[in-house]
């Protein structure tokens, strides 16, 4: 289903088979989770106080990314389908208005409706939603090939 709020000058993010305007969104934000220690006795530098040690690290294996948060145009009347996107994990896409996406996987965590006011002329409320991502980042194999 697609609920039929539209900003056409802003982005829509797509959780699942839902999709919602966005008025502000948050991508998720990407990190490593640490780094690792290389150094050994053979990594020093002389200089003219001696012999010094020097630490080396790499970064860590693992990268996890943070969640993404949304203000967001909603249907009412879809309600139930939204609700029924908590906690459940689906693919989330955001598409920003010049035809740009970002996909990853990720579930609905909070879906935070307003007080009840129209937004506009079509019935469209708003919210603010979390969304906990999960799985791989979308970088890697497929970007650095352009597969």
């Amino acid at each position: 289903m697609t609920i039929t709020a539209r900003n056409p000058q802003k982005a829509t993010l797509t959780i699942g088979d839902v999709t919602f305007s966005e008025k502000s969104i948050k991508p998720p934000s990407v990190a490593t989770t640490g780094k690792l220690d290389t150094s050994s006795s053979s990594n020093t530098a002389t200089g003219t106080v001696g012999t010094t040690t020097l630490k080396t690290f790499i970064p860590s294996l693992f990268s996890e990314m943070g969640d993404a948060s949304a203000s967001v145009l909603y249907d009412p009347v879809e309600t139930t389908a939204i609700y029924a996107l908590v906690g459940i994990t689906n693919p989330v896409v955001i598409t920003w208005a010049d035809g740009a996406t970002l996909s990853f996987t990720g579930w609905l965590a909070s879906f935070e409706p307003d007080d009840g006011d129209t937004i506009d002329a079509t019935g469209a409320m708003s919210a603010n939603i979390t969304i906990v991502s999960s799985g791989a980042i979308p970088v890697g194999a497929e970007a650095a090939t352009g597969v």
